[in-house]
């Protein structure tokens, strides 16, 4: 019924729509209603035989449910096919056995008399198990919902024809990083942890989990296998980037990866304390998808780093670096390829803030300029998704207003104009020279506002958005039991995913994975007595899952003791590594930037710290910050980002901005210095 809804009320208008918001909201209440009735009438009362005056409602239930269905049904299937004609037959048969359901209960209420009312309970509750099973969508009843949509409403934001900012709730994750249409932004990863507390690989006994990835063009892991991200949100509309980023920040689940603990898994799942969700299996879909296609039936991790190439390649085209910084001739993970990854780590709002500040201080000298790949996990994810919004396209993919379209190249630019009927207003829009326009897109062709100018990436032959995909893929009910026994794994039809520090936390395993020759990690989790628990725990991935080692000195952020002040500070915010990739004779550098304070911080973090001595690890429980508490962890990464810059050239270009050579030349520095304190 909910998904019926969601499909029917956008086709009315006016009173007809709110005649059904009302019909919507009144079943909403009446059904609850209904079972609270029912529950008292034949349980609390047992001993008064049930008179038969609620009878109706046995019969009328089946009967209204099951038109819905099909109408909604009807609506997404467009051209009838044999499948089609099954599915909906298997309906109808499901509608004809819960009618006999509700006779049966009529009939045993009236002869069985007393002891009529349990069979009847019995047979109520299983008419509704098979009604849930027909239409139930364990993720819309779960409040991972209304979790997205409040960090939506919060993150994702975006600039409207105005130029106001505005909330941009429902992003599809291969708008983001348009580079046709302009963009310069990061190649986004968003990090989340696979939950395999049933698989029977002995390798991950210990994590009950294993990495995942939401991305532009690819969603999975290398155990599940990938599956193209428009695949994925065309079979299941719920996907996202909004939807990506809350999954990311999915702490409290009843599967945890890492942190799971067994004897709260069966009781979160009754609570229905569950921010974790429920997606098709990416290799599993993939090869449901490619049963009538040419594309090969598995994607692998070198397919998917290779198509992430030909995006950084376009990215750097649009940012003037192509020339300066190209990329080597091989398809596979290489420090030739010179790339540049920053990691955004979990903590909640308190991540995101002192990561927002430290990716401040690297724009304002051009560094952030240099970022092929950025990957998120958990509160970072805030951040990167509120840049990969911002950032998405520097033209609009879409036309703003109805009018004739022209075209023509300019300056190895492919220009769009369209030009509204009484040629009063204009809009041009300025594509990459290889940016493919739509299919409708043609010289003095009539466009309305809103619709597609730039061809969006999707493969021919795909299914669409049909009602029908959305009965068809739909973690059903039996979900919550797998879900509650610890029983999921990496080979069934949909699999549960979390929190994405629930298996790593700086959100720098992707970037290793593709073997970036620069990383900043930004970490700004809750580590109060600086133990880093987050570092080790990637270090120690890194060893074992890729044979890569990360040689770095964490000492000096340590907490030092002073005998002439009664509180504990750091004596850096900062520190470098090197990263050692097997078969490369290229090192990696590595530099770490932990959220910590050391008694040169300007006076607004200074004054918060006086009041509250935890700063800047409160608990991550604390997820409203005041204004106050915004700015003195926006402003303690900006420092740090600052004092990290201290190690850099000056710049030779006159906007002041760090070429990719003088970057090499800052990691260089701080590795020197790191080696060498006096350096």
């Amino acid at each position: 019924m909910l998904i019926a809804a969601n499909k029917v009320l956008p086709l009315l208008k006016g009173l007809l729509k709110k005649i059904g918001i009302g019909i919507v909201g009144a079943i909403g209440v009446v059904i609850p209603f209904l079972v609270v009735l029912f529950v008292v009438e034949f349980l609390v009362y047992e001993e008064q035989p049930y008179d038969g005056g609620l009878n109706f409602v046995l019969l009328v239930l089946p009967l209204f449910i099951g038109l819905a269905l099909i109408f909604a049904m009807l609506l997404g299937f467009g051209k009838f096919k044999a499948k089609a004609y099954l599915k909906l037959s298997g309906l109808l048969i499901g509608i004809i056995f819960l009618s006999i359901l509700a006779v049966l209960q009529i009939l045993s209420s009236s002869l069985l008399g007393v002891y009529g009312n349990f069979v009847f309970v019995a047979l109520w509750a299983a008419e509704i198990w098979f009604f849930c099973s027909l239409i139930v969508d364990v993720n819309l009843t779960s409040i991972n919902g209304l979790y997205r949509d409040r960090l939506a409403s919060a993150f994702l934001v975006g600039v409207d024809t105005k130029g106001d900012v505005d909330i941009e709730q429902d992003i599809d994750l291969q708008e983001t990083c348009n580079y046709e249409a302009g963009s310069t932004a990061p190649y986004h990863i968003v990090n989340v942890a696979l939950n395999l507390q049933g698989s029977k690989d002995i390798a991950i006994r210990e994590r009950n989990s294993d990495f995942f990835i939401f991305s532009k063009r690819f969603i999975g892991s290398e155990r599940t296998d990938y599956c193209r991200s428009e695949d994925m949100e065309q079979v299941y509309p719920q996907i996202d980037l909004g939807t990506a980023m809350a999954i990311s920040a999915a702490a409290a689940s009843p599967n945890m990866g890492r942190n799971t603990n067994p004897l709260m898994v069966a009781f979160m799942t009754l609570l229905n304390v569950r921010l974790g969700f429920w997606i098709p299996n990416p290799g599993l879909l993939e090869c449901c998808l490619a049963e009538n296609d040419k594309h090969p039936s598995k994607i692998r991790f070198d397919n998917v780093f290779g198509q992430e190439l030909e995006e950084i390649e376009q990215r750097r085209k649009q940012a003037g670096q192509s020339d300066e910084r190209p990329l080597a001739e091989t398809k596979s993970p290489s420090t030739a390829h010179n790339l540049v990854g920053i990691g955004f780590s979990g903590g909640g709002i308190r991540s995101a803030t002192v990561n927002l500040g430290i990716a401040q201080a690297l724009d304002r000298v051009g560094a952030f300029d240099h970022i092929d790949f950025m990957s998120t996990v958990s509160g970072g994810g805030y951040l990167g998704s509120s840049i990969s919004t911002l950032m998405r396209h520097e033209t609009s993919p879409f036309s703003e207003i109805d009018g004739i379209v022209s075209i023509e190249d300019n300056s190895g630019k492919k220009q769009v104009r369209v030009t509204s009927a009484d040629s009063k207003d204009k809009r041009t829009y300025q594509y990459s020279k290889d940016a493919t326009l739509d299919e409708d897109i043609k010289p003095d062709a009539k466009v309305k506002a809103g619709d597609r100018l730039l061809k969006r990436r999707a493969t021919p032959g795909r299914p669409t958005n049909t009602l029908m995909d959305c009965f068809t893929w739909r973690a059903r009910p039996s979900a919550l039991f797998n879900e509650m026994i610890s029983k999921i794994n990496e080979t069934s039809k949909w699999v549960n995913l979390s929190d994405g520090g629930h298996i790593e936390n700086p959100a720098t395993i992707e970037l290793l994975r593709r073997r970036c020759r620069f990383i900043i990690i930004g970490d700004g989790e809750a580590d109060p007595k600086l133990h880093f628990n987050g570092l080790a725990t990637l270090i120690r991935f890194a060893r074992i899952d890729l044979g890569i080692h990360i040689d770095i000195d964490p000492e000096n952020l340590r907490l030092q003791e002073s005998k002439k002040r009664k509180d504990r500070r750091s004596g850096d915010h900062f520190a470098f590594g090197t990263i050692k990739y097997p078969n490369e004779s290229e090192p990696g550098y590595l530099l770490y930037l932990k959220s910590s304070f050391t008694g040169d911080e300007d006076e607004v973090i200074q004054e918060y710290r006086h009041r509250n001595p935890s700063f800047p690890h409160q608990s991550t429980a604390d997820q409203f910050f005041d204004e106050g508490q915004f700015e003195a962890y926006r402003a303690l990464g900006q420092h740090i980002g600052e004092k990290v810059l201290e190690l850099a050239p000056d710049p030779e270009s006159p906007d002041g901005k760090l070429s990719f050579s003088e970057l090499e030349t800052w990691f260089e520095n701080g590795q020197a210095a790191a080696n060498n304190p006096t350096y």
